[in-house]
């Protein structure tokens, strides 16, 4: 009776040809962020995430980046403390010992 039923697929076998064909160079000395940003400037409306049917441009996910990254800090259970540099003083040390922890 079990032979009769067909064998669990592999991700890669029950994938479309093509599905993950994504391959692509990079400047190896860009960073991540220096990539999207030249994506902004090259394509801002051009569709950068893709959630269907919802979808932001790399104009709009760049807008949204400061906060989505707060929030990501935020639910990973550290914490965020804003520095200014022009108050903070030049080899201070540990930017936490001003910091107000709860």
């Amino acid at each position: 009776m079990t032979a009769d039923l067909e064998q669990p697929q592999t991700p890669e076998q029950a994938a479309p040809p093509g599905w993950n064909d994504t391959a692509t160079l990079y400047e190896r000395a860009a960073t991540i962020h220096e990539v999207f940003a030249d994506r902004v400037t090259e394509r801002p409306d051009a569709v950068a995430v893709e959630d269907h049917p919802r979808s932001l441009t790399y104009r709009q996910l760049d807008e949204l980046a400061a906060v989505v990254a707060l929030l990501g800090i935020l639910k990973a259970g550290a914490a965020f403390v804003p520095l200014d540099a022009e108050t903070r003083e030049a080899g201070s040390g540990c930017a936490g010992t001003s910091a107000w922890a709860a």
